[in-house]
């Protein structure tokens, strides 16, 4: 019985890792390219959702460098204003690579 709930433990994280990964792909080509409100739309969504799985999982440290992210990007949406968060972005690209 305890083998069995090992088994889905390490499939339920092969699936979040498989997931951030997914996700980490989508935000390095949104990167690549043109910034305009509609990129850092679509990257306060992805990142909304590493920060919130990543926490969830006990990946704190993807999960407060997503959080930065999240917030500074979705007051700038409200206020439609421009925010560029590259080299942020990078790194959580980077910390999701070490999964």
């Amino acid at each position: 019985m305890a083998d069995d709930q090992g088994d889905k433990l390490l499939a339920l994280r092969a699936k979040f890792i498989a997931t951030m990964g997914t996700r980490a792909d989508a935000l390095s080509r949104l990167l690549e390219g043109p910034d305009d409100f509609n990129r850092q739309e679509a990257i306060q969504e992805i990142v909304h959702k590493i920060a919130g799985a990543a926490g969830f999982y006990g990946e704190q440290g993807i999960a407060e460098a997503a959080a930065k992210i999240d917030q500074p990007l979705k007051l700038a949406l409200e206020r439609g204003e421009s925010l560029n968060k590259d080299a942020e972005l990078q790194d959580l690209i980077r910390l999701i690579g070490k999964l």
